[in-house]
Protein backbone atom coordinates (compact mmCIF):
# COMPACT_ATOMS: atom_id res chain seq x y z
CA UNK A 1 0.00 0.00 0.00
CA UNK A 2 2.98 2.33 0.23
CA UNK A 3 3.46 4.95 -2.44
CA UNK A 4 6.46 5.35 -4.69
CA UNK A 5 9.01 7.90 -3.54
CA UNK A 6 8.68 9.82 -6.81
CA UNK A 7 4.93 10.33 -6.34
CA UNK A 8 3.68 13.45 -4.64
CA UNK A 9 1.95 12.85 -1.33
CA UNK A 10 -1.02 14.55 0.22
CA UNK A 11 0.04 16.91 3.02
CA UNK A 12 -0.38 15.48 6.52
CA UNK A 13 -1.50 18.68 8.29
CA UNK A 14 -4.98 18.99 6.74
CA UNK A 15 -5.55 15.24 7.09
CA UNK A 16 -4.64 15.37 10.78
CA UNK A 17 -6.76 18.49 11.28
CA UNK A 18 -9.81 16.86 9.70
CA UNK A 19 -9.32 13.69 11.75
CA UNK A 20 -9.07 15.77 14.95
CA UNK A 21 -12.17 17.81 14.09
CA UNK A 22 -14.13 14.66 13.28
CA UNK A 23 -13.09 12.60 16.30
CA UNK A 24 -12.00 15.16 18.91
CA UNK A 25 -8.99 12.89 19.59
CA UNK A 26 -5.25 13.24 19.27
CA UNK A 27 -3.82 11.68 16.13
CA UNK A 28 -0.47 9.88 16.03
CA UNK A 29 1.95 10.41 13.19
CA UNK A 30 1.50 6.80 12.09
CA UNK A 31 -2.29 7.26 12.18
CA UNK A 32 -2.05 10.34 9.95
CA UNK A 33 0.33 8.59 7.58
CA UNK A 34 -1.96 5.55 7.27
CA UNK A 35 -4.94 7.81 6.56
CA UNK A 36 -2.87 9.57 3.88
CA UNK A 37 -2.05 6.25 2.23
CA UNK A 38 -5.69 5.15 2.26
CA UNK A 39 -6.95 8.49 0.95
CA UNK A 40 -4.33 8.46 -1.81
CA UNK A 41 -5.32 4.94 -2.84
CA UNK A 42 -9.01 5.88 -2.86
CA UNK A 43 -8.34 9.07 -4.83
CA UNK A 44 -6.40 7.15 -7.48
CA UNK A 45 -9.15 4.55 -7.76
CA UNK A 46 -11.89 7.18 -8.19
CA UNK A 47 -9.77 9.19 -10.64
CA UNK A 48 -9.06 6.16 -12.83
CA UNK A 49 -12.72 5.17 -12.96
CA UNK A 50 -13.79 8.78 -13.62
CA UNK A 51 -11.28 8.94 -16.48
CA UNK A 52 -12.77 5.78 -17.96
CA UNK A 53 -16.24 7.35 -17.79
CA UNK A 54 -15.05 10.55 -19.47
CA UNK A 55 -13.27 8.59 -22.18
CA UNK A 56 -16.36 6.45 -22.77
CA UNK A 57 -18.35 9.67 -23.22
CA UNK A 58 -15.81 10.83 -25.82
CA UNK A 59 -14.31 13.55 -23.63
CA UNK A 60 -10.76 14.32 -22.57
CA UNK A 61 -11.95 16.21 -19.50
CA UNK A 62 -13.13 14.60 -16.26
CA UNK A 63 -16.27 16.37 -15.06
CA UNK A 64 -17.91 16.48 -11.66
CA UNK A 65 -20.52 13.96 -12.77
CA UNK A 66 -17.76 11.49 -13.70
CA UNK A 67 -16.21 11.83 -10.26
CA UNK A 68 -19.55 11.47 -8.50
CA UNK A 69 -20.55 8.42 -10.52
CA UNK A 70 -17.13 6.84 -9.96
CA UNK A 71 -17.39 7.51 -6.23
CA UNK A 72 -20.85 5.96 -6.04
CA UNK A 73 -19.77 2.93 -8.09
CA UNK A 74 -16.69 2.31 -5.95
CA UNK A 75 -18.63 2.78 -2.72
CA UNK A 76 -21.30 0.40 -4.04
CA UNK A 77 -24.06 3.00 -3.94
CA UNK A 78 -25.41 2.52 -7.40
Amino acid sequence: MSTKKTEKQLPLAPIEKMMKETTNMRISLSGSEMMRELLSEFLREVAKYAADLAEFAGRITIKDRDVLLAYKKIRGKQ
